[in-house]
């Protein structure tokens, strides 16, 4: 199932997902933690980034794997140049899920105060601000992770290259 997309190896393809959803959900996160009420305005919009950053970081982990069997299987496969790139690529999903999972609930409870109205209770603010704490601690981290995989993969492809 993930292997190929119309002949063609699905990775390489899926990772151009991972490299415009992550950062864009790192952003939406640091942006909604700090400016607050733009948590409302724009959480629909962060919220489907950050569900398409999880399934792109999936999905590029999974056919990743295959791709690694296949490339592996080759007389001259860079193998520890591919190898370093799937043990990066394994630590990517754990953050994207912590910067997800804290966006959402920053989010959720932005749309649940502002229902409440004068009616908030009091550890709302704090709560707001260790979700966001969270989230952008998640971002940072996924930010660093998509950045070392992707240097570490194009290694692997482009090592064979003069100069």
């Amino acid at each position: 199932m993930f292997d190929t997309v119309f002949g063609l190896p699905t990775h390489p393809l899926i990772v151009h997902a991972v490299v415009v959803f992550v950062p864009l959900t790192a952003l939406a996160a640091i942006a909604l933690t700090v400016v607050p009420r733009w948590r409302t305005r724009f959480g629909v919009l962060a919220t489907l980034a950050a569900l398409a950053s999880i399934g792109s970081v999936f999905v590029a982990q999974e056919s990743g794997e295959l791709l690694e069997d296949w490339v592996l299987s080759t007389d001259d496969a860079p193998f520890e140049l591919v190898l370093a790139h799937t043990a990066l690529g394994e630590d990517l999903l754990p953050w994207v899920l912590v910067l997800s999972i804290a966006l959402l609930g920053l989010i959720g409870l932005a749309f649940w105060v502002n229902r409440r109205g004068a009616d908030r209770p009091s550890w709302a603010n704090p709560a707001g601000w260790g979700l966001g704490a969270i989230s952008v601690a998640g971002a940072v981290l996924s930010l660093i992770y998509v950045i070392r995989i992707g240097h570490s993969g194009s290694e692997a492809v482009w090592s064979d290259l003069p100069g």
